[in-house]
């Protein structure tokens, strides 16, 4: 072993001699300078981004491994420094900022100033104080007039702009975009691909879709994508069967989605609630559905979920709709702050032995439940223990337990039980 370890050392510095060589050569290989070099690489980019007044599809995906799933951008580029965002995001307004060109190990393009939709994913909130790992910033991969491949600083996700191909104009596409995230209720499906009979999921929230191929536990396939005008666009092809997938479009009228070449049936949950039915006044149960308490759910301006008041004269609870399963989703959330201390609406489980969380993926989901006539809560299965209760639970500016947090009164809902309409 000693003898092959002084071979493989020898061998590794023999073969540094030439390299070192050639490096002294390397002045003479080019005319130019690095930097002379690295700003006509950046000028080649900018006059494909410009050519025309040329206007770009930007596939954006949010999160370490695209795991929040892709929203449709279009961007067009002016002059030397102007950017113009559209986004399915806000499909009702263009937004203008600054990009410029940088060098950081190579050549970068950066959304440097303030956009409303560039650094939606970017920016930090109080609930999500890294902002979902996503970028504003890019390395600039390669490029052509057909493409300019780009991988995010902070995700290292890879992104393709590629030319506005659309006839219809940035505002009137990424509008047709969200009507069909809106309209989109295929959650699930089945058919068949190739020969190969399938099902599948289709998670609208966090826009993944799985398919599923056999009973084995590995015998399934999986991508985020995007939603597009009349379909949805995979982050990378899957292939069933033989049968390679990078596009689906989406029939709406007969709830189908179809490569044209096979086409499986979208189907809804049997509990599933459209979201206008959540609106409204509702008594909540509790201790088992011994006791009650009234509360309001008032829809937020943008759709995606409902606002609870009612509960607590200090605060009021966000829940968000699930519009792939027509269900709601309460997590734990931060409600406020007191002094020094964060105040969080904490997942309890006192069927688990009283253990509790501010981890704010965990919570429950609400559903119908047709033989009961009423809404019940589920686990979501995030939590070790089963969620059953809530607690208002205190945190220092550290992020340490400070305890439970009596403060603004009753501080404890014990094993909710239902929701029906008051």
């Amino acid at each position: 072993m000693k003898t092959r370890q002084i071979i493989m050392t020898l061998a590794a510095a023999a073969m540094l001699l030439p390299a070192q060589s050639c490096l002294k050569e390397e002045k003479d290989v080019f005319e130019t300078s690095s930097s002379a070099r690295m700003q006509e690489y950046i000028q080649e980019v900018k006059d494909i981004l410009l050519d025309g007044n040329k206007t770009w599809f930007l596939d954006y995906y949010a999160g370490n491994s695209a795991q929040y799933g892709g929203y449709s951008y279009v961007l067009k580029f002016q002059g030397v420094d102007q950017v113009v965002a559209a986004s399915e995001l806000d499909p009702e307004q263009e937004y203008t900022s600054l990009y410029k060109f940088t060098y950081d190990n190579g050549p970068v393009l950066s959304f440097d100033t303030n956009n409303p939709v560039l650094h939606y994913f970017a920016t930090p909130s109080s609930t999500s104080y890294e902002a979902m790992h996503s970028d504003f910033e890019y390395m600039i991969l390669s490029y052509s007039k057909e493409k300019i491949e780009l991988l995010g600083k902070r995700s290292a996700t890879k992104y393709i702009l590629r030319p506005f191909d659309s006839e219809m104009t940035p505002l009137e596409y990424v509008a047709a975009v969200a009507e069909n995230a809106e309209n989109f209720c295929a959650p699930s499906f089945e058919g068949k691909i190739g020969e190969t009979e399938v099902t599948g999921s289709v998670d609208v929230n966090n826009r993944w879709i799985t398919i599923v191929y056999g009973s084995g536990e590995d015998d399934y396939t999986e991508a985020p994508f995007v939603f597009t005008n009349d379909g949805m666009r995979l982050y990378y092809p899957l292939v069933v069967d033989g049968c390679t997938i990078d596009y689906l479009w989406y029939v709406a009228n007969n709830n189908l989605l179809t490569n044209g070449v096979f086409t499986l049936k979208g189907k809804l949950p049997d509990d599933y609630v459209p979201y206008s039915e959540f609106a409204g006044d509702f008594e909540f149960g509790y201790y088992n559905g011994t006791r009650t308490f009234n509360v309001t759910l008032t829809p937020t301006e943008d759709g995606s979920g409902y606002v609870m008041s009612g509960l607590n004269p200090n605060f009021t609870v966000n829940l968000t709709y699930d519009k792939g399963l027509g269900r709601l989703r309460w997590n734990t959330q931060v409600v406020g702050v007191d002094g020094s201390t964060t105040v969080y609406l904490a997942a309890w489980s006192l069927s688990g032995g009283g253990s509790l969380t501010w981890d704010t993926d965990t919570g429950v989901t609400i559903h119908w439940v047709e033989s009961a006539g009423r809404f019940e809560f589920e686990d979501n299965g995030v939590f070790d223990s089963p969620v059953d209760s809530w607690i208002l639970w205190g945190t220092d500016a550290n992020g340490k337990s400070t305890g439970q947090f009596t403060g603004w009164g009753n501080s404890q809902i014990p094993y909710l039980t239902y929701m029906k309409k008051r």
